[in-house]
């Protein structure tokens, strides 16, 4: 069914403006204004010390009764300087709502989200989230692309004894993405997550453990539907854009394919507790296993990875003063194998032979991200001055050994730094918000060293020398260490609505966003902009 989207959203805002004048009606009155009504709930939700936690029963310590929303939002972004796989003009628009509830003794937490996208002049991927592989399949003619998704979450802690508390949560993904032309591809996403565990409190210290699991599943068609002798390039990429390319044909390059990976591990907690002080730390283990192709023996890759994270709060907070540092690192190993096989008829049967693996890629990568921010006044839901200043540090090291004895490597590492100031203005019957960020990216590093095994003869033919899209490691290359400066303003107006029976505001919050390079080679512009509206009730 074809719908044009700006319809959708004129729609969409005609009703909500009307619901907006009608709640603004019944909302004239002189009382008190509550302070549910200046509940922000992404600002309540951050400045906990368990809500990013994989432990659900970390629910339990927020610190409010109940919080929610319910909104409509949009999206447009236009500018070149994207990832490869990202579009250039792009719209999204969508719905979603969610939910921090305390019935009696237990902590309920809900989410939803539903999405529609369309972007033009996308290409270079088959897959939603290519960085999540180490293997890659893609066509090279840019297209309009489609994709709806949706996103359901759904969380709770309770006691189950004295001092004992228990959660669990489970978050659920489904996403389909569309091609809509010649070469084309129809990619089916389902992701599946699931963290449980257990919470002892103490006096002065809450001591957790929880168990992860978590399946992603896409499954890429690739497909012409013209029946004409129009011929298609197919590449099929293993690190570093090195691979295979050939003219597409489910004979000679077969890119249909499903990638499934599977994570288990767990984290363990430590929070630290004295009068107005928090401190919050959380380790985990993660190993993930994967394959593409249809499975079992037959599965064309394999791959395997392990992950150690940590995260830590440190929340102090007096009547109308706020402290909140938040230090995050990640360290992952990741291996990726083509699978050597054969196979044989025998008798009607078809008789699989496995003869062992060829690493193909390996990468390693380490995140640090820090962040402080200072919150003023009276109300934490609602401070009057908020400050945020942050620091991010990524190092990579990829290396790849497609064919012997060549392997090639690249590393390199990027540091960013930000600053947001968020300034609240609380008015008789509502409050304005503005903020404005600004921050600045820049990257080092080795692009691709050439290498060859030590005692390997001196007689080498360079024919042998695996195909690589290099046009493209330069353009992703040069979008990740490119020195950027980024930034984002924002205006959101709440109207109080309080009733006999609802608290809560009507809101209207837009921002745009924006990152800016200069001098580059590998693309045709150096600006990208997202404008984002949402239009939504809190209570």
């Amino acid at each position: 069914m074809k719908i044009n989207n700006k319809y959708i959203i004129i729609i969409s805002a005609l009703f909500l403006s009307q619901l907006f004048v009608n709640a603004t009606a019944t909302a004239q009155n002189k009382r008190k204004v509550q302070e549910k009504c200046l509940y922000h709930f992404d600002d309540l939700q951050r400045k906990q010390t368990w809500t990013d936690s994989y432990n659900a029963a970390g629910l339990h310590f927020i610190d409010f009764n109940n919080s929610s929303f319910v909104e409509a939002y949009m999206g447009k972004n236009d500018g070149p300087f994207v990832k490869y796989y990202e579009s250039d003009n792009s719209f999204n628009f969508g719905l979603r709502t969610a939910s921090y509830t305390k019935i009696k003794k237990t902590t309920f937490y809900g989410k939803i989200d539903y999405n529609n996208f369309s972007g033009k002049n996308m290409t270079w991927s088959g897959l939603i989230n290519p960085e999540r592989y180490l293997l890659s399949v893609a066509d090279d003619r840019p297209a309009d692309k489609r994709k709806e998704s949706y996103k359901l979450t759904g969380g709770f802690s309770s006691p189950i004894a004295d001092n004992l508390l228990f959660g669990l949560q489970i978050n659920y993904e489904t996403a389909d993405l569309a091609k809509m032309k010649d070469l084309r591809h129809s990619t089916k996403l389902l992701d599946f997550e699931v963290t449980g565990g257990f919470i002892y409190k103490t006096e002065m210290f809450n001591f957790g453990a929880n168990y992860y699991y978590r399946k992603f599943h896409e499954n890429v068609t690739f497909s012409k539907v013209a029946e004409d002798d129009v011929l298609y390039n197919g590449y099929l990429l293993k690190g570093l854009w090195f691979g295979m390319n050939a003219i597409w044909n489910q004979d000679i390059l077969n890119l249909s394919r499903p990638f499934v990976d599977v994570i288990k591990g767990g984290s363990v907690q430590v929070e630290y507790i004295r009068d107005n002080f928090k401190f919050h730390n959380e380790f985990t283990y993660k190993s993930q296993d994967g394959v593409s192709g249809p499975g079992a023996d037959r599965a064309y890759s394999q791959s395997d990875a392990v992950a150690y994270e940590y995260k830590g709060v440190a929340q102090f907070e007096t009547d109308e003063t706020r402290h909140y540092l938040k230090v995050k690192t990640n360290y992952t190993e990741a291996t990726n194998y083509d699978k050597i096989t054969s196979t044989e008829r025998i008798g009607g049967i078809t008789v699989v032979y496995y003869y062992g693996l060829n690493k193909t890629f390996a990468k390693n990568t380490f995140d640090l991200n820090a962040e402080y921010e200072l919150a003023l006044g009276k109300y934490k839901c609602s401070p009057d001055w908020n400050f945020k200043a942050g620091y991010s540090y990524s190092s990579v090291a990829g290396l790849s050994s497609l064919i012997s004895p060549f392997y090639f490597s690249q590393d390199y590492q990027i540091t960013s730094g930000y600053g947001k100031v968020n300034k609240n203005f609380l008015m008789k019957n509502g409050m304005i918000d503005l903020s404005l960020l600004g921050g600045y990216s820049v990257g080092s590093g080795s692009k691709l060293k050439e290498h060859i095994a030590p005692g390997a003869s001196d007689q080498i033919s360079m024919d042998i020398i695996p195909f690589q899209k290099l046009d493209m490691l330069n353009r992703e290359y040069e979008f990740l260490t490119k020195g950027k400066m980024f930034g984002e303003v924002g205006f959101r107006y709440s109207k109080f609505v309080m009733t006999k029976r609802t608290t809560g505001s009507i809101y209207l919050d837009t921002k745009y966003s924006f990152t800016s390079a200069s001098d580059l080679k590998y693309h045709t512009g150096g600006n990208a902009g997202i404008f984002s509206l949402a239009l939504g009730y809190s209570f």
